[in-house]
């Protein structure tokens, strides 16, 4: 098991194998969690944003569709279909 040593100021060098195996490279975010006699590092994730009403017309208003509309019955069906042809490659 890697070791590292707490340094006068506080800080913990993780061995490069250790950082390597974890994809982590210079300036990752950390969280730290502390136990009782413990603490966990794990990368430190952004929270993930909904779009905006503006971003999806933006989108939308990109995919041209020149077709009468599709019931709920023909998308289910046609998914499925379509998801049978993936599945039997």
């Amino acid at each position: 098991m890697p070791a590292t040593r707490l340094s006068s100021k506080g800080q913990v060098v993780l061995p490069k194998p250790v950082r390597d195996a974890l994809h982590w490279p210079e300036g990752t975010d950390l969280e730290i969690l502390q136990g009782e006699d413990s603490v966990t590092l794990r990368r430190k994730i952004p929270p993930r944003r909904l779009p905006t009403s503006e971003e999806v017309d933006r989108v939308a208003g990109c995919l041209k569709y020149n077709e009468p509309p599709k019931t709920l019955e023909d998308i289910d069906r046609e998914l499925t279909e379509s998801f049978r042809r993936e599945w039997q490659k």
